[in-house]
């Protein structure tokens, strides 16, 4: 597959078969991650691995502490779904930045943002599906000081075959997004 095909395939995935993630090929896909541009050289993403059981406690914390808060002003409704999703594939990822650069453009949200979209290809490459997950983010704080974590928890990232195949959504077009000077 070349790499555009990659990026033309790659997709949210939100159903996933059960099959295990042979350990080299999440190695490969933190590995793809971990080779991001990054501001300052400082590689500012740390990356928490769960499966098997430690995921499964992972996500019923994650579940049970969601379900604490799913009523207040501000929170989707529909972010339980995408804890749902990560119950149902077989490898989550907690995704940090080590970290925080104080500056306005945060560099170190960027940098870990990018290892994030390596992995996400690399997993497409690999044959295994991917769903980014930022719903974290409504108790990020709970979850860091459940898993020991002292950094910013950025993202979440679900890993596993997928039972499904999304069909491609509507894109912009480049000249939609794009203004050019002379």
């Amino acid at each position: 597959m070349t790499f555009d095909e990659i990026i033309a395939k790659r997709r949210s995935i939100r159903k996933f078969k059960k099959d295990p993630i042979k350990s080299e090929d999440i190695e490969a896909i933190l590995d793809a991650g971990n080779k991001a541009p990054s501001a300052k050289n400082l590689q500012q993403w740390r990356f928490y691995v769960y499966q098997g059981e430690a995921k499964d406690k992972l996500v019923k914390f994650i579940l049970d502490e969601f379900d604490k808060i799913s009523n207040k002003p501000g929170v989707s409704k529909y972010a339980r779904y995408s804890f749902q999703i990560m119950d149902e594939a077989p490898v989550a990822i907690l995704v940090y930045s080590a970290q925080v650069m104080e500056h306005p453009a945060r560099p170190d949200i960027q940098s870990v943002s990018a290892a994030i979209q390596n992995m996400l290809l690399k997993a497409q490459e690999l044959g295994i599906g991917s769903l980014w997950i930022c719903d974290v983010l409504y108790f990020d704080e709970t979850i860091m000081k459940h898993v020991g974590a002292e950094m910013p928890l950025l993202a979440a990232i679900s890993l596993g075959y997928a039972n499904e195949s999304p069909a491609s959504r509507t894109r912009l077009t480049v000249d939609d997004v794009t203004t050019w000077f002379e």
